[in-house]
């Protein structure tokens, strides 16, 4: 039983890596410079959107697989990938807090994504650039206010701080069920 959990982190891991090479690519169609463009910050709130513009209503999509999504005081943070983060344990690339380094050519279990999970990367990612195709090259913290407009966070968070924490899993339903916002309300 204890290698399924292994199995499972390294699937999860190996779609994060996948969908960053979807962000590079997205990054390079936008701007040619993703070294430049792209942080841990940026990706780590990329990753959110895309997942939640991957799932409807009735299907969890990419919640399914990233279903570890914590309300932390920068937003939606999946937590299994963002220690995998933090110890730098990603097999491509180096995320560190300011900048993105690629650290090889190859996902180490690139195997482990399937095709479908391919096109529910592409899937998320169309979505979003359906209604903001810029989404990539905003901010950090941009994309941070943009997180903090979803209902799912502002009601965790609100409980987490009420119980003196800074983190609290967010219910995938609830990610599911509420308004998506890909840019912010008052932007045309």
């Amino acid at each position: 039983m204890a290698n399924s959990g292994k199995m499972s982190n390294a699937k999860k891991v190996a779609c994060f890596e996948y969908l960053v090479d979807e962000l590079v690519t997205w990054v390079r169609e936008e701007s040619g410079d993703p070294d430049r463009d792209l942080n841990r910050l940026k990706i780590i709130k990329l990753h959110f959107f895309i997942s939640a513009a991957s799932s409807s209503d009735s299907q969890e999509g990419l919640l399914d697989l990233f279903n570890d999504f914590h309300a932390m005081p920068y937003g939606h943070v999946e937590s299994s990938i963002y220690d995998e983060i933090k110890t730098d344990s990603l097999s491509k690339y180096s995320l560190l807090p300011n900048g993105f380094t690629p650290k090889s050519t190859e996902i180490k279990n690139f195997n482990l994504v399937t095709q479908i999970e391919k096109d529910l990367i592409q899937r998320g990612i169309s979505n979003i650039k359906s209604i903001n195709p810029k989404l990539v090259m905003k901010s950090g913290g941009y994309l941070v206010d943009l997180s903090h407009e979803w209902r799912s966070w502002k009601m965790i968070y609100s409980i987490a701080k009420s119980f003196g924490k800074n983190s609290m899993k967010i219910p995938n339903e609830l990610i599911m069920t509420e308004t998506r916002y890909f840019k912010m309300p008052n932007e045309n």
